[in-house]
């Protein structure tokens, strides 16, 4: 479609428009301009452009397509890109069907582990109830953060999380920091993705990741760090208070990834 309309602007706004009006969900012209990255001053000009033309309307919350602007949704929809990176008939579902501004994927970005790659996608929270996931998604409890399989779904608020749009995959994305937050924060191989955070602190602000995690999430991360400095000797400066934090209930989940944390030669020379 970018082909098509010649904008990344224009683009933009219309795939938002098209995927929430399928679901009566309004846009805004911020949440665009943020999520994808585009000008927001052109940007609100494309929107009253399309107010001005009768294609769209202004309603509490932002816009929607008008009648006679609904009749552009299927060929919207139909002209989305569904690219060789990351093609599946979830992703292309979730590309077609929900406004990039409303999810995003999460997944681990600098795999240190040996698992199969998972990926989780957060969802707004006022698209509870309106979507039918396709089959093989495991919604995850939020307050427990149950669920099992490769593809997971929580339903929350997006308020204040870091994702953008990729034009690489046409996926919003979360930020590495996010997108650890939320793996360790929601998902039951949580200590799967632990290794990532430990062994690439140079690149990540594990202070970041604390402030993005849930409760759970918090002394999950705590623990697994306050173990690996106790096992390594290494020293983390944090302004998170780590030890408040830590949970001796979870030690038997983060004692079973020390393989992955040091040499081989080391743990014989340890006897662990």
């Amino acid at each position: 479609m970018l082909d098509i309309v010649g904008s990344k602007v224009r683009f933009t706004v219309l795939a938002s428009l098209a995927k929430g009006s399928k679901l009566s969900i309004p846009v805004t012209p911020r949440s665009v301009a943020r999520v994808y990255g585009v000008n927001l001053t052109e940007t609100y000009r494309f929107f009253r452009r399309l107010e001005s033309s009768g294609l769209a309307v202004r309603v509490r919350g932002g816009y929607v397509l008008s009648e006679r602007g609904l009749a552009l949704v299927d060929f919207v929809v139909s002209t989305l890109p569904n690219p060789t990176q990351w093609s599946s008939p979830f992703m292309e579902w979730v590309r077609r069907s929900v406004p990039d501004t409303m999810y995003y994927i999460a997944y681990p970005r600098l795999q240190s582990w040996f698992g199969l790659t998972p990926y989780l996608i957060v969802f707004d929270r006022r698209l509870a109830g309106a979507l039918e996931l396709p089959k093989g998604i495991k919604v995850v409890d939020e307050s427990s953060g149950l669920g099992e399989g490769l593809v997971l779904a929580v339903f929350t608020s997006l308020r204040g999380r870091s994702f953008k749009y990729s034009w690489d995959y046409h996926l919003p994305i979360a930020s590495l920091e996010q997108g650890y937050a939320d793996l360790i924060s929601y998902t039951p191989f949580w200590a799967n993705i632990i290794p990532d955070v430990l062994l690439n602190m140079d690149v990540l602000d594990i202070d970041e990741i604390f402030d993005r995690a849930t409760g759970a999430g918090r002394r999950r991360l705590a623990t697994a760090l306050a173990y690996y400095m106790a096992l390594t000797g290494r020293v983390v400066a944090l302004k998170t208070p780590l030890y408040s934090l830590v949970d001796e209930g979870l030690l038997s989940y983060v004692i079973k990834m020390t393989p992955y944390l040091l040499d081989s030669r080391i743990l014989e020379a340890r006897n662990i």
